[in-house]
Parts: C-alpha cells; structure tokens; sequence
C-alpha cells in the first residue's frame, strides 16, 4: 500500500546543517534499501497557497496562505510503499523530524 508520510514542523528548529542533512540521507538510504521508498520532497514555504476550484462554491473565503495547525507547517513528504499501515507508521516514527508525521494511505484504483 501506498502511504504519504506528510511532514509537520514546529518550525522552532534552526537546524540545516550537515548533521541534518546526514540524518535525512540516511533516513532515505534506509528507505530505498528496504525496497519503500517512492519519492520525497520538501515544500518551498514561500511560494505556498491555496486556491478554491471553479466548483467551490465558498472559494472566495478561502484562505490564500497554507493552513498552519496548532502552530505547525507542513514541510515535506515522504511516499513510500509499505505492506501495512503500521510498517508506515514504523517508517514515520523513524523520521528526524523535529515535529509530527501524518500518514494519509493512498487509495488503490
């Protein structure tokens, strides 16, 4: 099964550096070693918003600025492909993420 991993950041941490990045590489290392890993990205903040379709009939209330929850941002994903909701949640917890992971299971057509 296919599960986004969508990363959640309190933004506190100012981190960046070479530590983090060896941290991440490995993280995705292991990832493609396990045979999981599908793609990964991180979100450019600056350049985030949100639009209403042609169909949302309430898209002039829309916000334009991404929704930022209990005082976090999303940051990144991970898509990997797992044989259980709970292998992704292993996944997850492994992240050196300095917030929370959601995990949202893609459906299979």
């Amino acid at each position: 099964m296919k599960v986004m991993l969508l990363m959640w950041s309190h933004g506190r941490y100012e981190g960046g550096g070479a530590d983090d990045y060896a941290a991440w590489s490995a993280f995705e290392n292991d990832a493609q070693e396990a045979g999981v890993f599908v793609d990964s990205g991180m979100f450019e903040p600056e350049q985030a918003r949100i639009v209403g379709t042609e169909l949302d009939a309430a898209a002039e209330d829309a916000p334009e600025q991404p929704i930022v929850a209990d005082g976090m941002v999303a940051a990144g994903y991970y898509l990997l492909d797992c044989a259980s909701l709970d292998e992704a949640e292993a996944w997850a917890r492994r992240a050196p993420l300095h917030g929370r992971v959601e995990l949202r299971p893609l459906v299979a057509f």
